[in-house]
């Protein structure tokens, strides 16, 4: 576990986890997944990755975190014949405890999800103040947001392959790859605004998906 600190926000990397079904299911429960240090300001953030089995399958439509419900801040998909590849973020105030149970349900089935779980502190508010997403078929993805000094961003990106990730101005704190496909998280902390900032996810080559929220 890193924690970086910051004049104002900080954020913290916590747990990440991944699974696979290829019969396909449409609701995924991750226990015990590290949410970071408790405190009275923590917003936990959770970025997520699936691959849907079907063109039907082609959004996260809730989440939970602790049996509380998160908002979905962001999210996107992206088709290639019939499956999709899908990123999301979403986030909840988590006050207490280090570690929560994560529930990720989507509308119809799918075969892959991954998550990555952070805590964000001393945000000014827990509504981003900007967001962006895209999608792609091939060997990298970007989308841009405005970023603001001194805020935090978190990113989240899928691809349907197994392959290593990697990320451009922003950092990569891990992957999860649930048999092929490969899902990808990254954050940072801007001392400096950028109007827009682009994030970009490269690596292997088939149907992805990015999507990065910031905070301040």
């Amino acid at each position: 576990m890193t924690l970086f600190a910051s004049r104002l926000a900080t954020r913290e990397v916590g747990g990440s986890s991944g699974s696979n079904n290829f019969s396909g299911q449409s609701s995924w429960t991750f226990f015990s997944v590290n949410i970071g240090t408790a405190n009275a300001t923590r917003y936990v953030v959770v970025t997520i990755g699936a691959i849907g089995s079907t063109s039907g399958a082609n959004s996260i439509s809730s989440v939970t975190i602790g049996g509380s419900g998160a908002t979905i801040h962001t999210q996107t998909a992206g088709l290639s014949g019939t499956t999709n590849s899908i990123s999301a973020i979403a986030g909840l105030a988590v006050a207490s405890g280090t570690t929560a149970t994560i529930v990720v349900n989507t509308p119809s089935q799918v075969t892959s999800v991954i998550i990555g779980a952070y805590g964000l502190y001393n945000l000014e508010s827990n509504t981003p103040t900007a967001t962006g997403s895209a999608s792609a078929n091939g060997g990298s993805v970007s989308c841009t947001a405005n970023v603001a000094a001194g805020s935090v961003q978190i990113s989240a990106s899928m691809i349907l392959d197994s392959t290593t990730l990697s990320f451009s101005n922003i950092t990569k704190d891990g992957q999860v790859t649930p048999v092929s496909s490969t899902g990808g998280f990254a954050s940072d902390q801007s001392a400096t605004a950028a109007t827009p900032r682009t994030f970009t996810c490269s690596g292997g080559s088939a149907i992805r998906t990015i999507c990065a929220a910031v905070w301040k």
